[in-house]
């Protein structure tokens, strides 16, 4: 197998897409436009005349080429219309050693990783049902909380001002988010409207006042939930499971999948579980082959 790397403005776009087209996974993450506005840097090792591809997102520090895992970007790796074995994922990945010697890199829940790399859970809820028999899925505490903040007479919107999503994000996020993540969250939502695949719904109370956005990006089969953000008095009323909820039942029924991308904070996964959600394992590498004294740094 000859493995090469292309930077981003050396891919077949057509052949890439064509790979992705036909990968049965989530494919919005390897997407061009997708990668653009997430990251500065990209290129991928592309096998056989694109028969696998694997995009890598880096960047350059002190001089060193360095691959990292981009914000709202969980899983990138190898795809394939092949089936993708072991085999093939250590050829990748010393592609990947030889090439970067600092690596932060999440594989796809289709490529097979050795045990000893970190699993981490997402979690997917098949739309395929109508609503009544999905919601018999759900937690009760999820059924609690939903009926609970029905009450309270919220309207769900959509947003598309994007100087007013940027605004309640810088005003209400409250976890490590730097000015780099906030340039890259204007970037993504920007294209995202551009190219009519993200929906952005927000939670406005009856003084309409907003609590809560939640940021759907829609891609082959697939509703990516990217981001969700609380004001203090929308995380109060619980605002999210009526975002959740109403978006469940507007698309229960489809062949639409809802991914939750998961995590590995315990409440949060039990968020994502109590909708009826069903839990997929991804693997991610850290290496670092740094030299002295390069190699005591932590990104």
């Amino acid at each position: 197998m000859i493995v090469k790397f292309l930077n981003s403005n050396e891919i077949n776009v057509n052949k890439w897409n064509r790979v992705l087209n036909e990968f049965e996974g989530a494919k919005l993450y390897a997407r061009p436009y997708f990668l653009n506005s997430v990251a500065r840097n990209w290129g991928a090792f592309v096998a056989d005349d694109y028969k696998y591809i694997m995009p890598v997102v880096y960047a350059r520090k002190w001089g060193i080429k360095y691959t990292y895992q981009p914000p709202f970007c969980q899983q990138l790796g190898v795809f394939s219309a092949e089936k993708i074995n072991a085999e093939i994922i250590q050829i990748f990945l010393t592609n990947l050693k030889v090439k970067f010697k600092y690596i932060i890199y999440n594989f796809n829940s289709f490529n097979p990783l050795p045990e000893e790399f970190k699993q981490s859970s997402n979690y997917l809820l098949d739309l395929k049902n109508d609503y009544s028999f999905l919601k018999k899925n759900f937690s009760k505490n999820t059924k609690r909380n939903i009926l609970k903040v029905s009450k309270n007479k919220i309207q769900i919107r959509e947003t598309n001002d994007v100087k007013h999503i940027l605004n309640f994000a810088s005003e209400h996020i409250n976890f490590n988010f730097v000015k780099k993540d906030f340039i890259v969250l204007e970037n993504m939502i920007k294209i995202g409207i551009e190219q009519k695949k993200l929906k952005v719904l927000e939670a406005v109370s009856v003084s309409y006042t907003v609590l809560s956005l939640v940021f759907f990006y829609f891609d082959e089969g697939r509703i990516h939930y990217l981001l969700g953000i609380n004001s203090p008095e929308g995380k109060k009323q619980k605002t999210a499971f009526l975002l959740f909820d109403k978006t469940i039942e507007k698309y229960a029924n489809s062949n639409l999948i809802l991914d939750f991308e998961g995590s590995n904070i315990p409440g949060v996964a039990r968020f994502f579980k109590g909708w009826g959600a069903k839990e997929e394992n991804y693997g991610s590498v850290k290496i670092n082959n740094l030299t002295f004294p390069f190699n005591i740094i932590k990104k």
